[in-house]
C-alpha cells in the first residue's frame, strides 16, 4: 500500500477536517467516495486508499488500523445497499441509476461485460 506524504495544511483546512469528523466512519467513507468521484464506474481498494488514507490518518489520529477500518466500513456500505463488491481483487461499484447507465454505456462502447474488468 502506498501512503501519501502529508502536505503542510492551513489551520482552516484542519478545522474543516475536524468538523467533518463528527459523522460516523461509515457516513464519512460514503461521503468521501462521492466527493472523490468514485461513484461512477468501478474503483479499487488501492484507488480508495490513494485518495483518502492520509486524510483519514489525520481525521482519526487515535485509529492505528485505518486500512482495516476502511475495509470494515466498505462491508457496512455493501450491507446498506450503497455499493457492491465486483470481485475478490478489491474492485467495488456504487449502486446507483447513474452508475448503471454508465456501465451500460461502457459495455456497449467497448463491447465487453462489466464484470470482466
Amino acid at each position: 500500500m502506498r501512503i501519501k506524504f502529508l502536505n503542510l495544511m492551513h489551520k482552516k483546512d484542519i478545522q474543516y477536517i475536524s468538523m467533518k469528523s463528527k459523522s460516523s466512519w461509515k457516513e464519512q467513507l460514503k461521503l468521501s467516495i462521492l466527493e472523490k468521484g468514485l461513484d461512477i464506474g468501478t474503483f479499487t481498494l488501492k484507488e480508495l486508499y490513494d485518495e483518502i488514507y492520509t486524510e483519514y490518518q489525520i481525521k482519526y489520529p487515535n485509529n492505528k488500523t485505518v486500512d482495516a477500518s476502511i475495509r470494515r466500513n466498505l462491508q457496512g456500505l455493501r450491507r446498506d445497499g450503497f455499493l457492491r463488491f465486483i470481485n475478490n481483487q478489491g474492485v467495488y461499484e456504487v449502486i446507483s441509476k447513474e452508475n448503471e447507465e454508465w456501465a451500460i454505456f461502457v459495455e456497449k462502447y467497448h463491447n465487453t461485460s462489466r464484470f470482466c474488468r
